[in-house]
């Protein structure tokens, strides 16, 4: 399984008066039907927090074969491991979002986070499209 390149930089939108939202900048799909895809580092300090994670599917993926999710941490944002399963049931022919959280609040000295959607290569197809969101409390 090859993994897709990480997807575009996260942007703040204002969600409300005291949140705010980092976003995908555009729709991301696959280059091949077995490939995985994870989000742009997360850089902020989310140590000790909870993450709220929301994947919002923008075009339906051509399989209904559950897609698991996970959230990835890195100590120099290149090597990867699994911190939380965000999702092992993920459905990625249906449309719209689906939430997440996960407590990391005995979590400490992660510097990098990622979303990593589809991380052990199943085939979903190419036609579809996602967009990754995430704040924390």
């Amino acid at each position: 399984m090859a993994g897709e390149q990480q997807a575009n930089a996260f942007v703040t939108r204002s969600q409300g008066a005291q949140t705010s939202v980092n976003s995908s900048n555009a729709s991301l799909s696959l280059a091949s039907a077995t490939n995985s895809l994870r989000s742009a580092t997360i850089t902020d300090n989310i140590n000790t927090k909870k993450l709220h994670v929301c994947i919002d599917v923008v075009t339906a993926f051509s399989s209904a074969a559950d897609t698991p999710v996970y959230l990835e941490g890195s100590i120099d944002g290149s090597s990867w491991v699994t911190v939380a399963t965000l999702s092992t049931d993920f459905v990625p022919s249906t449309l719209g979002p689906r939430f997440f959280t996960v407590d990391l609040t005995d979590v400490s000295s992660i510097p990098y986070f990622a979303i990593h959607f589809n991380a052990t290569g199943k085939g979903i197809g190419t036609s579809g499209a996602c967009t990754f969101h995430h704040y924390f409390t």
